[in-house]
């Protein structure tokens, strides 16, 4: 008897959803929603988008085991840089080394607040290992890079978008916290920020025009007109560099940093097609 009453109950709510009942189909349906919305907030929850996630200072795409970003075979490593004391600043980044600015505060420091990037080389803890740095001047054949960049989703940020070489004597040198002299190529234009030093003239480099800042052994190059979007040989501005006597051929060539220095509301700027091959 149960078993026939189970039966006839079944065939009643069968011949019910078969025939659209209402009541029925708005119980079924909400418990189906409920059920999707919570497997859905999983998902959004998944392990790999916390990994590709950087809030702390100086915290690194290679923390923690995790391997360096790849880009064409070759390694790379975004850093979450903070450089003043009171700013915060979180990156999103992908497998691939392009990153965005997802959240960005500033301090009451005068100077930038922060400085995400991607690199290679080897400081303050993160080393990329197929870089061929740290490479004496004198022995550079080239260095060809890529990077464009956008700031299109921070329309107020106050910022420079920059090369940043850094080099030292020593070439047995390994992990460093600072360069012994820096080059900085800007792709913004000076706009309210000056680099340090003086303005001792202009100079045509890689397609473009330049105005050179010297600073006893840091050596800045401004673009005249702001570019997005670079292809050329970081070699031209060491040389140059070296005939203006900043550098020297016995100098080491030791990081190569591209990202943003920032002094606030850094939120939305993005980076992406980086790439720095020495030879």
């Amino acid at each position: 008897m149960k078993n026939k009453a189970f039966l006839m109950a079944t065939l009643a709510i069968s011949v019910l959803i078969l025939s659209g009942c209402p009541a029925l189909l708005d119980i079924i349906g909400t418990t189906t929603t409920t059920t999707s919305t919570s497997t859905s907030t999983t998902t959004t929850l998944a392990p790999t988008e916390d990994e590709n996630v950087l809030t702390g200072a100086d915290a690194a795409s290679c923390d923690e085991g995790k391997l360096a970003v790849t880009s064409a075979g070759r390694e790379y490593i975004v850093v979450n840089r903070i450089l003043a004391g009171g700013a915060t600043q979180t990156l999103t980044y992908e497998d691939d080394g392009d990153f965005e600015v997802s959240e960005q505060t500033h301090s009451l420091a005068a100077g930038p607040a922060s400085f995400p990037s991607i690199f290679i080389g080897n400081n303050n803890g993160h080393a990329t290992t197929d870089s061929n740095l740290p490479v004496l001047c004198g022995d550079l054949l080239s260095i060809h890079s890529t990077w464009t960049w956008s700031s299109a989703d921070a329309p107020t940020a106050d910022f420079v978008a920059q090369y940043e070489l850094w080099l030292v004597s020593d070439p047995a040198i390994g992990d460093i916290a600072a360069p012994d002299k820096t080059l900085s190529i800007w792709l913004t234009t000076q706009g309210a920020h000056s680099p340090s030093g003086s303005n001792i003239g202009t100079v045509a480099l890689a397609g473009k025009t330049w105005n050179v800042w010297k600073d006893g052994s840091s050596m800045s190059y401004v673009a005249q007109s702001t570019t997005t979007g670079i292809d050329f040989d970081l070699k031209a501005f060491i040389g140059d560099a070296i005939s203006r006597s900043a550098i020297s051929n016995s100098d080491n060539l030791h990081d190569i940093f591209a990202g943003f220095k920032i002094w606030s509301n850094g939120a939305g700027l993005a980076s992406s097609g980086f790439s720095a091959v020495v030879e």
